[in-house]
């Protein structure tokens, strides 16, 4: 279990890196509105069809070759895109930014700590009730994330720019996209395991039973990110 734990914590860091990177990057290699748009739903259709192929991958490989094998088979897709990249990238075009980029690492930090406090302060709350441990967690989640506002309205490299929720049209994309999130995501945790524990199928059976569900999320959630995206380049 530990180290799952920190194999799932390890490729939680890296996937994040590479989403966020990834989308960071067609603005900077793709000038023009309607070519970057186009990347845009290119990525957001690659990621489509991962939600819909993974459930039922991941539980075959469970079911047959064990649960290591789930994270094993991304060295060759990550050695294959390496070459893609190697290949290709350089014919693109690059941007030369301006003075030094300075990572926003005070607000990374308290983002963490926000984020993180609040989670253990649910996952704690149902097992052991209101505890003086878990009120401590959420004061602490509250502490961060009000330090955290302020030290973004100072940062000049502002990893979480507040200005972007006084505008109006930003702001509804944001609530459109934080609760597509949190139902996709609440779904894609909770069905397998309930599928698995309360109705005792094997892993194999309960990936393909919610394959359907993620065909349809990612059917409905694709046209919706890539519009937001569009909507935000014009903004």
């Amino acid at each position: 279990m530990l180290f799952l734990v920190l194999a799932r914590g390890l490729q939680g860091i890296g996937g994040g890196m590479l989403v966020g990177t990834a989308f960071a990057c067609i603005p900077d290699l793709f000038p023009d509105s309607v070519v970057r748009l186009r990347w845009q739903v290119l990525m957001s259709s690659a990621f489509g069809i991962a939600n819909a192929v993974g459930p039922s991958l991941g539980g075959f490989l469970t079911q047959y070759y064990g649960w290591r094998s789930v994270f094993y088979v991304n060295l060759p897709v990550g050695i294959l895109s390496l070459f893609f990249v190697w290949r290709f990238l350089q014919h693109l075009r690059h941007v030369e930014h301006k003075g030094k980029m300075r990572l926003d690492w005070p607000g990374a930090a308290l983002i963490a700590v926000a984020l993180g406090s609040l989670q253990l302060f649910v996952e704690l709350l149902p097992k052991h009730g209101l505890t003086l441990g878990a009120c401590a967690l959420l004061v602490l989640s509250v502490v961060s994330a009000y330090a955290l506002w302020q030290w973004e309205k100072r940062c000049p490299t502002a990893i979480l720019p507040v200005d972007m929720f006084r505008n109006q049209s930003l702001a509804a994309l944001f609530t459109l996209a934080v609760l597509g999130g949190f139902t996709m995501f609440s779904l894609l945790f909770y069905a397998p395991l309930l599928f698995q524990g309360g109705f005792g199928m094997s892993p194999k059976e309960a990936g393909v039973v919610i394959t359907p569900l993620v065909v349809f999320i990612t059917m409905a959630v694709s046209p919706t990110a890539a519009w937001c995206r569009a909507c935000a380049i014009r903004i």
